[in-house]
């Protein structure tokens, strides 16, 4: 009797973004160390932890008007992926 593997929908989903990944790096980073430092913040996106660190602070939505005052160069992962493809 076959059985199911339950995991094997996520191993392919795994799979194909990891080879997406892969292929939008190597065709738009310019040199062995953008590859190298975009894979790398990449991995931590995807880290479950790494959500609040994903986009830009929004200070009103975080009920936090004085932010801008208190952080003079703000940085979010995303920011930083975007500033490796300048």
């Amino acid at each position: 009797e076959k059985h199911f593997d339950l995991e094997e929908p996520h191993k392919f989903a795994k799979k194909f973004e990891d080879e997406f990944e892969t292929k939008i790096i190597d065709q738009h980073e310019s040199n062995d160390f953008t590859q190298r430092i975009a894979k790398v913040v990449l991995t931590i996106i995807k880290d479950n932890d790494a959500g609040i660190f994903r986009m830009p602070v929004d200070p009103k939505v975080w009920k936090i008007p004085d932010y801008v005052d208190k952080i003079e160069n703000p940085m979010d992962l995303g920011t930083i992926l975007n500033k490796i493809h300048l």
